[in-house]
Order: structure tokens, then C-alpha cells, then sequence
């Protein structure tokens, strides 16, 4: 029989995603496990188990949304009643749904707690009891928090139950998986900047930060794609020139990729795309300004020093002050 191990996040990894699916992995193996214990420890009924049976999935409606762990096979939806047997697998469910949701948050309140303080207030336990037992006690019924997938539609009126530990789960994993980038890229930008100011700083200092540095990123780089690093290299090189910082910089710290988004050759495809949208842009502003220049010579502006497509200075006559057009920008005169 395997033996529980508590999952455990490395918050020391400057990698969260890679830390992250690593947890996540872990997390998903102790419920699947804790979940077919549970299930084990209750007698069947008539020969029959009081839960759906799917092996290797139990715990798997844990991990998704309410509106879609109403429609999983796995999920120990309540039923409605009509049978005899129907109270007692209710209450069985019912116990199994409740201690599922409070070990997966304890889970990851032990590993988060302190880090996401805000996000174990919303999705606090304390606030999973009914209106009626609320008003027994003398307390105001709280309003329950819903991730934003969950809002509308009729999945609570299939199940009203409130799924704060997988709320919990899902908010967490929507912050860190997709850190990877954010902290590749930012880490691969502060290393060259450090190396560079070799002259500005003392010399031990200098090599000690670069050291400490260094090993950051390495740690940072382990276990990733090659062809992302080259991607994240590519896109430092291309934060380097102004004309591409910007562009650069929010390329490479998306969290909302896709698979093979990170591809040299996908990259140079976007980057393609955004160069030749600018030089439609200059071109337009190109066509523009001639027109304007036609503009004011149909009214009566003058041309002086040069072919009329070769001036682009718009001056003033000293003579006549007219508007006039001229190749060379200290011209004082119109033709």
C-alpha cells in the first residue's frame, strides 16, 4: 500500500510553474489516494458501493470547477430520493464530499497559508453551513465567494453544496502556473544588467552578486525547454533596441500561453507580423503627409529649393509670408 506523503511546495524555487506542476502532481496522487480510502471505509449497501466507481479518477472532480464537476461521472452528486437506499448513500456522499474539500484545503493551506492570506478568508471553511443552521446560531447568512467560471448557469441548482477547498485550489493554480516566463525572462534580464556594471561596482561585490545571480537563473533554467530558452534569449536581445523593448518585454512574460507559443520560429512569426504592421503604419503616415503637402500647395503655397516630391520643410516666406515647401530646413524664401 503507498504511503501518504504530505505534498510540499517549494517556495525557494524561482521556477513557480515548474514548482507548481511538480505540487500539483503530488496533490493530485495524496487525494486520488486519501479519496479511495475513504470510500473503502464505508460498507457497501445491498452489495453495492455508495459512490461512483471510476479507477484512477476518483479524485479528479476535486480539481475542476463546480459547474463542471456536476457533470463528471466521479463527482458524489446527491440524489434525489425516490429510492429507499437513497438517504443512506445521501448522507454517506455527502460526509465523502465534506472531507474531501477539507483535506484538500488543509493541504493547501499548510503550503500557502501564509503566502495567499487573502485567498483562505474568501474560501474560508467556516463559512460552508446552511442558511437554516446560520439563523439557529444567530448569524447573519455570509454570501459565498465563486470563482469566476462558476458564475450563472444552473450548476447549483443540481448542487448547492460550495466547493471552497477546490475554489481554493483552482485560485492558487490560476497565480503560480504561469510564472514561468515572468521569472526565465526577468532573471535573464537582471543577470546581464549585473554583469555589465563591472566598472561601477567594487570588484568583490561585483563577482559575488553576479555568482549569487547566476545561480538563480540556473536554478530558474533547469528542466526547461530548450527551445523556450532560446526563445527567452532571443527576446532579451530583442528588449536590448528601443524600437522593440515594449513589445519584447510583454511577449515574454505572458501566463496565458499556449502550447508552443515559445517556438523560435513562432516568435519570429508574431514579430514578423508586428513589423510588417508598423511598416503599413509609416507608410500611411507617409501618404498622409503628402496629402497635406498637396493640400496646402492647391492653396496657394509655394515650392522653393528643389524638386516639389524632395521638400518636406514646411516654412514661412520672409518676403510674402506664404506658406512654402523646401529641401532645406534654414531656406528663407519662396521661389
Amino acid at each position: 500500500m503507498t504511503t501518504e506523503k504530505t505534498p510540499t511546495f517549494d517556495h525557494e524555487d524561482s521556477n513557480k510553474t515548474g514548482a507548481w506542476e511538480t505540487f500539483e502532481k503530488h496533490v493530485t496522487a495524496t487525494m486520488e489516494e486519501f479519496c479511495l480510502k475513504k470510500q473503502a471505509m464505508v460498507k457497501t449497501i445491498e452489495g453495492c458501493s455508495h459512490f461512483p466507481e471510476l479507477q484512477g479518477q476518483t479524485a479528479l472532480w476535486a480539481f475542476v470547477s463546480h459547474k463542471k464537476q456536476v457533470l463528471l461521472s466521479s463527482y458524489p452528486i446527491t440524489l434525489d430520493g425516490t429510492e429507499r437506499w437513497h438517504t443512506e448513500t445521501n448522507m454517506q456522499r455527502n460526509l465523502y464530499w465534506a472531507a474531501v474539500q477539507q483535506k484538500l484545503y488543509s493541504i493547501l493551506d499548510n503550503n500557502f497559508g501564509e503566502y495567499e492570506k487573502g485567498i483562505f478568508e474568501k474560501f474560508n471553511p467556516s463559512l460552508n453551513i446552511n442558511a437554516s443552521d446560520m439563523a439557529a446560531l444567530g448569524e447573519a447568512v455570509a454570501e459565498k465567494s465563486v470563482i469566476p467560471e462558476d458564475e450563472g448557469g444552473d450548476h447549483l441548482v443540481q448542487d448547492a453544496r460550495w466547493p471552497y477547498g477546490t475554489y481554493a485550489f483552482l485560485t492558487i493554480k490560476e497565480i503560480y502556473k504561469g510564472q514561468k516566463s515572468v521569472h526565465v525572462f526577468t532573471l535573464m534580464s537582471e543577470y546581464e544588467l549585473l554583469r555589465k556594471k563591472i566598472k561601477s561596482m567594487e570588484f568583490s561585490e561585483w563577482t559575488k552578486q553576479v555568482k549569487s545571480k547566476k545561480h538563480e537563473l540556473d536554478k530558474a533554467k533547469a528542466g526547461q525547454d530548450p527551445e523556450y530558452l532560446d526563445c527567452m534569449g532571443l527576446l532579451l536581445d530583442m528588449s536590448a533596441h528601443t524600437a522593440w523593448k515594449e513589445w519584447a518585454q510583454t511577449d515574454a512574460t505572458k501566463s496565458d500561453t499556449t502550447i508552443g507559443y515559445y517556438t523560435v520560429d513562432q516568435l519570429f512569426h508574431r514579430a514578423m507580423q508586428i513589423n510588417d504592421m508598423r511598416k503599413a503604419g509609416r507608410q500611411q503616415v507617409k501618404l498622409a503627409e503628402a496629402q497635406a503637402a498637396e493640400a496646402m500647395l492647391d492653396a496657394g503655397a509655394h515650392i522653393g529649393g528643389g524638386r516639389r516630391e524632395e521638400a518636406k520643410h514646411k516654412l514661412e516666406c520672409t518676403k510674402c509670408k506664404k506658406t512654402f515647401y523646401s529641401i532645406y530646413k534654414n531656406h528663407k524664401f519662396c521661389d
